[in-house]
């Protein structure tokens, strides 16, 4: 039996990148960093946890319940990532490559 097609409320798009950051005083600290946005709909908010020259922790999602979400991951980082949800009830994950021909999975639909 075929599956339905997977319609969101919403659309976040999270990116992984390398930066540079001033976390203690002197010099800068090179981290991996992650970055959210709402890309569309409703029933989520994106909560990046300091201000854009700084962050690098992974942002909060905040999601309505039963609000279907479409995670966008964009792996900039030189090494294969992946990304995991902390405390989510009841979600379930649904992992389609974003295009053929990226057998590392740098880039996701979650």
């Amino acid at each position: 039996m075929p599956m339905e097609p997977f319609v969101p409320d919403a659309e976040v798009s999270i990116t992984a990148a390398e930066k540079w950051v001033q976390i203690l005083p002197g010099a800068k600290t090179r981290v991996w960093s992650y970055h959210g946005e709402l890309v569309s709909g409703a029933g989520v908010t994106v909560q990046n946890l300091v201000p854009d020259d700084y962050y690098y922790l992974g942002p909060i999602l905040r999601v309505k319940t039963g609000t279907k979400v479409r995670i966008l991951f964009h792996n900039n980082l030189p090494e294969d990532s992946v990304i995991h949800s902390a405390r989510a009830a009841g979600a379930r994950a649904v992992r389609r490559p974003s295009h053929a021909g990226d057998p590392c999975g740098r880039n996701q639909n979650v």
